[in-house]
């Protein structure tokens, strides 16, 4: 089924100089099921004549003319059936299998294989323990000129005896359908109401997929899903191969009993050639849904991927809404590579109280020290009374386009943070630790002796937004934080010093944009992290030109950000005042 939810997810992917910001429709879920419990689902046993499949009946109701065909060719198989519509007015016409008995309150997968020339729908039929019956729908498929795969995940309704999943047409045109499959899934172990995490329970009819969790596609071209060939420390690994950039494939998997108004941490094991995120789908007990996205994380080969992806661990935090009723959690990539995933778990954290910081807080930082951020940035700054966190790259200082030493200095004089980017733009992941080392702590010393020891060098950001969970952790042995930008805001909940999240400006970015995020931090009370460049109109060169802000931009959005009246530090000043209130 491709549907879709209202999420916007920002996706990590090291460029040159940033990283890149996608915006990702949220799609559903794919089939894990143990066993078919339709009745002659593949169409293949027929009797009659003319010939119509066993345990199916035509039905059509409303005003439209309606034909029905049994047909002698499928999918992968010998037999279809298909439905016509014309004259339509208004109701719907559909083959449907015959009722079979659930248990109300489980949740089920349903599958089909189907070609229309017109948009269909999907509605769960079900009959309840009091005789009546109830419709639910399930969400609609687009026209398909050749065989399409659609899939619903569903949770029947406590009451329920039976049900029958309808696959309709209600418009001029017509639907074949195929291979129908509904299945109740093995129970896996839950651990915090997680199923399965370590992957290493299956179904007995679905070996390549882990008991308790679905595959999902978003967009035209599909992906393929599996066990690894090689394990995590021993652990099994699942894998997404995704063909198409934009497109989303991930695993998801529905929470067990989840607590509401709770503080969770998410941690899983990922290695690959694409990047991965995560997100939270939630209902509400009012019956509305919402999806509350984490971080996301680049891929484990670098930045050019001409490394062999290594296993970095993931973790990000959330909490719960008081309202919560059910939850799902969905890992995944719209990128195009392939992604392996191991040991997923989902941790009960200590609920902190007050759940949220004091009040909202923004601190603007710029990368690579382009002379630009002096003679437009730090001018604007003063001018609007902020200071700002300049990540500065030690072997930049003093050539063609990038700041002086006597204008570094002037910077840090005037009260904003120096910090450190690596004495050369590295991908870290591309270096040996003990070349990482030399590049944070050459850096730090270049930078130290440059400004003196009343500006000590405490805030590091990882270039490109390339990172292992490996190399951040050697950042930490040298800087009190590494910064990402990986597009998310920084909440009391997941404030996490070595993964400072944070929102990317671009050329494509709007003052008004930037505008609603702060305006968003006041409201919610988060610590919203803005990440330039280049502050220019004609830029140093074509990698700063990519990420450029143009200086009129950039007054606007300092001038709304200082008449806001939210506080403004730079990030070693805003982490002193953020770490006592979480210690509080």
């Amino acid at each position: 089924m491709r549907s879709l939810k209202n999420r916007i997810a920002y996706v990590v992917v090291g460029l040159v100089y940033a990283s890149v910001l996608f915006f990702i429709p949220v799609p559903s879920a794919k089939a894990d099921s143990s066993s078919n419990i339709v009745a002659n689902g593949n169409l293949e046993q027929s009797s009659g004549s003319p010939a119509e499949p066993v345990d199916w009946s035509p039905e059509s109701w409303g005003v439209n003319s309606s034909t029905f065909n049994y047909l002698t060719t499928g999918y992968n198989s010998s037999n279809s059936v298909q439905t016509i519509v014309s004259g339509y007015s208004s109701g719907d016409a559909k083959w449907i299998f015959n009722p079979v008995s659930i248990t109300g309150g489980n949740s089920h997968q349903y599958t089909d294989w189907y070609e229309s020339s017109a948009v269909t729908n999907i509605w769960a039929e079900y009959t309840l323990n009091d005789g009546t019956t109830q419709y639910v729908w399930l969400g609609a498929d687009q026209a398909a000129s050749s065989w399409t795969e659609t899939s619903e995940t569903f949770t029947a309704p406590s009451n329920a005896v039976s049900v029958s999943v309808l696959h309709v047409i209600n418009a001029n045109g017509q639907l074949t359908l195929d291979d129908v499959y509904l299945s109740v899934p093995c129970t896996p172990t839950y651990v915090n109401g997680l199923a399965n995490g370590s992957f290493d329970q299956t179904c007995p009819n679905s070996p390549n997929v882990p008991s308790g969790w679905f595959t999902q596609t978003y967009g035209p071209d599909p992906a393929d899903y599996g066990y690894s060939t090689t394990d995590y420390n021993g652990s099994p690994a699942v894998t997404i191969t995704n063909s198409s950039a934009n497109d989303e494939a991930g695993w998801t998997t529905n929470i067990l009993s989840p607590l509401s108004n709770q503080r969770y941490q998410l941690s899983f094991w990922q290695e690959g050639t694409t990047y991965v995120y995560a997100y939270v789908n939630e209902t509400l007990t009012n019956g509305s849904t919402q999806s509350v996205s984490l971080m996301s994380a680049p891929s484990t080969a670098g930045i050019f991927g001409t490394n062999p992806p290594t296993w970095s661990q993931y973790t990000d935090a959330f909490v719960t809404p008081t309202n919560l009723q059910s939850m799902q959690i969905v890992i995944a990539t719209s990128g195009e590579g392939t992604l392996a995933l191991a040991n997923v778990t989902l941790n009960l954290l200590t609920n902190q109280n007050p759940t949220i910081f004091n009040s909202g807080m923004v601190s603007v930082t710029l990368d690579d020290n382009f002379v630009d951020q002096y003679t437009n940035g730090v001018k604007t700054l003063n001018e609007d009374g902020l200071k700002g966190t300049f990540y500065v790259v030690g072997g930049t200082i003093g050539t063609k386009g990038y700041m002086t030493r006597s204008q570094l200095i002037q910077t840090a004089n005037d009260g904003n943070e120096i910090a450190s980017h690596q004495y050369h733009l590295s991908d870290e992941v591309e270096l040996s630790t003990s070349t990482l080392v030399s590049e944070i702590t050459g850096n730090i010393a270049y930078l130290q002796q440059m400004l003196g020891s009343q500006y000590p060098i405490t805030d590091f950001a990882s270039p490109y937004g390339s990172y292992t969970s490996s190399d951040t952790d050697t950042v930490m042995q040298y800087e009190q934080s590494d910064r990402t930008t990986d597009g998310e805001m920084n909440t009391k909940a997941n404030l996490d010093l070595s993964q400072i999240h944070a929102r990317l400006v671009l050329p494509t970015t709007t003052p008004a944009e930037v505008e609603s995020w702060i305006a968003q931090a006041q409201t919610e009370h988060d610590w919203l992290v803005l990440v330039y460049h280049g502050i220019t109109r004609s830029p140093l060169n074509s990698e700063e030109a990519q990420y450029a802000t143009k200086p009129g931009n950039f007054i606007k959005e300092m001038s709304y950000l200082e008449a806001s009246g939210i506080t403004v530090d730079p990030v070693n000043q805003a982490l002193t005042s953020l770490e006592a209130q979480i210690n509080q």
